[in-house]
Order: C-alpha cells, then structure tokens, then sequence
C-alpha cells in the first residue's frame, strides 16, 4: 500500500480555442457556416508516492505535466435548422491514450421546443449535470466516474425547451453501450430527463433510464 503526497500546488487548465470558418459559396449570406473549437484540459504538479512499509518513493514520483482530455470539433451549420457536429475524444483511458468519436451528428432544429438528433451526441442527465457543475476539468460528475452511465451515444435524440426557457426536455433512445462503443447491443435504451429553473440560478431537475441492451 502506498501513501500519496502532492508536495506543490496543482493546476488545473480548461482552454478553449475556437475559430469559424467564412463560406465561400455566398459572402453576402450567414449560411452555411463552419465552426472549429479545441478544449483542453491538463494539470503540471509535483507528485511524491511512498511506499507505507520502508518510505522509499516509488517510480512515478516526480514532477510532470498531464493532459487528462482534448477534445477537437466541427460544427457546420446548413441553415438556422440543418446543422452537424463531430467532435473527437483524446484522453488517457485506462492508462494509455486513446481516440474517440464522442459526438457525430445530424441536427434539425424545428423550433426551441423541438430539436432531433441522429446519431452519437450528448444524453440527457450527464452533460446536463455537468453545465451545473461547472468543474468538469477537476473531476467527474458522480454517475461519470462510478460508471453508472455515459456521457454520450449513439441513437435518436429529440430535445427542447418550453416556457420561454424555464422548462427543459430531452429523451434518448440509445445503443446502451456507450460512444466509446459503437456495436450493436441486442435491444435499444431509453434516458429521459426533464427539468424546471423557476426562477434563474435555482433549477429542479429528474431523469431515469431504461436499460435492457445486453
């Protein structure tokens, strides 16, 4: 059993960059449209691990720099309701790097109460967990880190927002397996959510699921 130490403070960077790209088809015109983003989020600390029996430090002591996620995106927007996104996962799963698709999907938005997405985008609870949150780049949201669910999938996802904005929907019918895992399962998933923000900074919100994939 070993004892960990962190000997100088840790910093925690979550960067954005972003760029749009002009459309060449038709300049006098805001459409179609092309938007590129990166996020980044990475931490430089000094670590000490030692051993509880003899206090020697172990082989992964030292002072380093880690990038926990990048994530890269496309969105391209058609017309105000036909837009897609793609956006990669970059990260250390299980102890080496990995690449993923985490979101790629077609989006028709018919009004803010209705918005259909095909295709592997983000769920209900999760990410909606995490815009409260507000400190995803120090850790996960609870059902995240315990595995209790994902944060996206691939399936049909219809989504919107009623009550000038103070009432939110959305219900997903999923693959079950995860975006990291794109197989066929042998049933499809539901995940619902709906949600109340009564008045600014106070929300309410409950959600559930329906697992029978296997």
């Amino acid at each position: 059993m070993r004892k960990q130490l962190i000997a100088t403070g840790l910093a925690l960077t979550a960067l954005t960059v972003g760029a749009q790209v002009a459309s060449a088809q038709d300049s006098g015109s805001t459409y179609p449209k092309t938007k590129i983003n990166g996020r980044l989020y990475a931490d430089f600390s000094s670590k000490e691990n030692k051993d509880d029996g003899n206090g020697t430090k172990s082989s992964d002591s030292g002072v380093g720099a880690d990038v926990k996620r990048f994530y890269f995106s496309v969105t391209h927007e058609v017309d105000k309701t036909w837009s897609a996104n793609f956006t990669s996962d970059i990260g250390d799963h299980n102890g080496k790097y990995d690449v993923f698709v985490k979101k790629a999907y077609l989006q028709g938005r018919f009004s803010d109460a209705f918005t259909l997405r095909l295709g592997s985008a983000d769920l209900p609870w999760i990410p909606y967990v995490e815009g409260k949150y507000g400190m995803r780049y120090v850790e996960n949201v609870l059902i995240d880190e315990y595995k209790f669910g994902t944060s996206a999938d691939w399936g049909v996802h219809v989504l919107g927002k009623l009550a000038d904005g103070r009432v939110g929907y959305q219900v997903s019918a999923i693959n079950g397996r995860g975006y990291a895992d794109p197989t066929r399962s042998n049933s499809v998933d539901f995940e619902g959510r709906i949600d109340v923000e009564p008045v600014k900074g106070l929300s309410f919100a409950v959600g559930g699921s329906r697992v029978v994939s296997g």
